[in-house]
């Protein structure tokens, strides 16, 4: 741990030096270092007099400002809203193939179209994850989602609801 020390009085380890009265030296003033004010003039005036040491006007066109991004609050409201819906369609599709499961009226031919329809919907989901940054929660809970629908087309295209 490094040790501070506290100001002391003058005299002491991190003291304030006497001699000095409290003021801090400034540079002479010289022909090797122009004051301000000729700083000021020339920066008003906007000449490129008093040398190399005067400020100097930057070369090149203007940068233009940035455009206005919005507020970050509403970008991450809307991928949250995306991941939402994206859940909402999901559910409805594996509820309707739940259904026709559990219907004794059902054949494996009706189910078909749902599970291809689950499919093509699974495909458009790995889509919108590849757009999502690496951190976002609702990325790992769409993969997961895609890989329940995988593994759903496997079991009825292996013959388990047979």
């Amino acid at each position: 741990m490094v040790n501070i020390h506290s100001i002391q009085p003058g005299g002491g380890p991190g003291g304030v030096d006497p001699s000095q009265g409290g003021k801090k030296s400034r540079p002479e003033k010289g022909a090797n270092s122009p004051a301000f004010a000729d700083f000021l003039d020339a920066a008003k005036s906007g000449s490129q007099k008093g040398g190399a040491d005067a400020p100097q006007k930057a070369g090149g066109p203007a940068t233009p400002p940035a455009a206005y991004l919005g507020r970050v609050t509403s970008a991450i409201a809307t991928g949250k809203q995306k991941v939402i819906g994206i859940g909402e369609e999901f559910f409805k599709l594996v509820e309707s193939f739940r259904r026709e499961l559990g219907n004794p009226e059902a054949s494996l031919k009706d189910i078909a179209p749902l599970l291809h329809n689950m499919e093509l919907y699974r495909d458009k989901m790995l889509d919108e994850v590849k757009e999502m940054p690496e951190g976002n929660p609702g990325r790992k809970l769409i993969e997961e989602m895609a890989a329940l629908v995988s593994t759903e087309s496997a079991k009825f295209n292996r013959g388990d609801f047979v």
